[in-house]
């Protein structure tokens, strides 16, 4: 499970730093956490996301809004989070011209195009048109495992 937050959280034991702020842990049961603090040059965006935070029925934490989470897997630049990425564009629970704004700014037009290629290869696939009965489920799984904590 990840939490994005503003500060560290203190009742969670520090157990390995993470290189872009924000250490890994884990829950009390057992569960691996990562407490996301940004404190690099993409810091702004989690502070957007942070602050424009949704609610999911049965998530107890507000979570990421799936325009900011475009955003904040892209930034990461891990394999699991370009799947991640493709996965979230073909869920069709994305408003695109949303998602383009928020990384405009602070990731480019280069980061643009790349958003504009991965909703066309879901197209080109077909995967957003299999995808659309199962994506607000589905979408909803991977929002709820990336919480806010403002």
């Amino acid at each position: 499970m990840d939490f994005a937050s503003l500060r560290p959280l203190r009742a969670l034991p520090l157990e390995q730093p993470l290189s872009f702020g924000g250490y890994r842990s884990q829950s009390s049961g057992g569960v691996p956490v990562s407490w996301v603090v940004r404190s690099d040059d993409y810091e702004a965006v989690f502070r957007e996301a942070i602050g424009n935070p949704r609610t999911l029925a049965r998530v107890p934490a507000p979570v990421v809004r799936p325009e900011y989470l475009v955003a904040m897997k892209m930034v990461a630049r891990r394999p699991k989070d370009r799947l991640d990425l493709a996965d979230l564009l073909s869920f069709d629970v994305v408003d695109i011209d949303e998602a383009l704004r928020i990384i405009e700014q602070p990731l480019g037009a280069y980061a643009a195009d790349y958003v504009h290629l991965q909703v066309g290869e879901a197209v080109r696939r077909g995967r957003l048109q299999r995808r659309r009965a199962l994506g607000r489920l589905a979408a909803a799984s991977l929002l709820s495992s990336f919480a806010l904590i403002c």
